[in-house]
């Protein structure tokens, strides 16, 4: 009658439960690493949406200072042309994106949002081809009642 080589000598069965387990572990890493890529593209894009924010009141308030008549439609136009200027990265696709900026006497609201996806690199795996996320951030001005 013959022996099993896991009988005989019982390092082999650390060797086989090491190769069952690496597996997982090297899926696990897989994962890591993509959703790695992903936050930092949602960080990126964090950034792009803050600053889109601040610029959409910032001009809106200078051109109701200025005299203009369409501030809140001047600082949507100028959120939007940031927020494409800021959003550009090589990891994230924008698949949807809003820049408004309000006007209720002299307070400017503007709330700018964004969904995105990430393209998975090992998450083909999982069967999880793309990770999506989103994003939002809001600026308020308010002026003095008398601005000359």
């Amino acid at each position: 009658m013959s022996t099993l080589p896991l009988e005989r000598d019982p390092r082999a069965a650390v060797s086989l439960l090491f190769a069952a387990s690496l597996v997982p572990m090297v899926m696990l890493i897989s994962m890591a690493i993509d959703v790695g890529v992903a936050a930092s593209a949602k960080a990126q894009l964090d950034l792009a949406v803050d600053a889109a924010a601040m610029q959409g009141t910032r001009v809106a308030s200078q051109t109701f200072i200025n005299g203009g008549s369409s501030a809140a439609a001047t600082g949507t136009t100028a959120a939007g042309q940031w927020w494409t200027a800021m959003s550009v990265t090589s990891k994230a696709t924008v698949s949807a994106q809003s820049a408004v900026v309000s006007q209720s006497g002299s307070i400017f609201t503007a709330n700018v949002s964004y969904t995105a996806t990430v393209p998975t690199t090992f998450g083909g795996v999982f069967n999880v081809q793309t990770m999506t996320f989103s994003g939002a951030a809001a600026s308020v001005v308010s002026l003095n009642a008398y601005t000359d």
